[in-house]
C-alpha cells in the first residue's frame, strides 16, 4: 500500500478472509461526490475512504453510523474484530502525510475526523502551556 500509496489512492481492505487493494484510478470522481471542499481537502486518503468508500460505495446511499464503525490503529486488531464476526469487513488507509496538514490548513480548511489519528500524540500541556 505504501509503495502503490505515492502515485495513487489506494486502500487496503480485509474481507471474507482474504486481503484486497482498492485503487482509485480516477481522481476526477472526486468532484464529482465530495462537494464544498478544497482541492487539498479532497486529496486525503482518509477524505475519499469516508466520502466515497463508506458513503457512497459501501452504504449504497444508506448512511452508516459511528457505532457501526470502529477505529484502531493496529491492522491486526482489525483483522481480529472482523474474524470474531463483529465486523463486515476492515479497511486501511496509508498515514496523512505532514505535507497534506499544512496544504489543507492553508487552504483554510479542518482535516476531516481521523485524518491524524497517530501515536505517539504529544502532550497537549506541552504545546499549549507555557513554562
Amino acid at each position: 500500500m505504501e509503495a502503490r500509496g505515492r502515485k495513487k489512492h489506494v486502500f487496503g481492505m480485509y474481507y471474507d478472509k482474504g486481503y484486497y487493494i482498492l485503487t482509485l484510478n480516477d481522481g476526477k470522481v472526486l468532484d464529482e461526490f465530495i462537494h464544498g471542499a478544497s482541492a487539498e481537502w479532497k486529496k486525503l486518503d482518509v477524505a475519499i475512504l469516508h466520502k466515497l468508500l463508506l458513503e457512497r460505495v459501501l452504504a449504497h446511499g444508506n448512511r452508516i453510523s459511528e457505532e457501526d464503525i470502529s477505529y484502531v490503529t493496529d491492522a491486526d486488531s482489525a483483522v481480529r474484530m472482523v474474524g470474531k464476526g463483529g465486523y463486515l469487513l476492515a479497511l486501511f488507509v496509508n498515514p496523512t502525510k505532514i505535507h497534506q496538514v499544512r496544504d489543507v490548513a492553508r487552504a483554510g480548511e479542518l482535516m476531516p475526523g481521523k485524518a491524524t489519528y497517530f501515536y505517539p500524540k504529544p502532550l497537549t500541556g506541552l504545546v499549549i502551556n507555557k513554562f
